[in-house]
């Protein structure tokens, strides 16, 4: 009963931080990775710091063969992620990221 579930909440808990462990910021670049076990080239994220501690994310990219995975979502959770650390604001210029999460 009330082991089991806390188990598999644990589980998910874990399940959700190795997939965001996935996601490597690449600061250096501008951009976050989601690298990929086979020789499939990564996913990225893209991003350009502006003035007012904004940042425009502006292109997301996923390699077709690996779409439709939730890939593109990780990305972005990862990039919200820092730019709410920084105490930054995210402009949303790439169309994927602003039809996904503008309401």
């Amino acid at each position: 009963g009330f082991l089991k579930i806390r188990v598999m909440k644990v589980s998910k808990v874990l399940a959700d931080i190795a997939k965001t462990m996935s996601v490597k910021h690449q600061p250096a670049h501008n951009r976050f990775v989601f690298e990929f076990q086979d020789s499939t080239p990564p996913a990225v994220l893209e991003y350009q710091k502006l003035n007012n501690n904004v940042y425009d994310l502006y292109h997301t990219e996923v390699p077709s063969n690996k779409r439709g995975q939730g890939i593109a979502d990780q990305l972005a959770e990862g990039a919200f992620q820092f730019v709410k650390e920084q105490g930054g604001r995210a402009r949303l210029s790439c169309s994927f990221l602003r039809d996904r999460f503008v309401v």
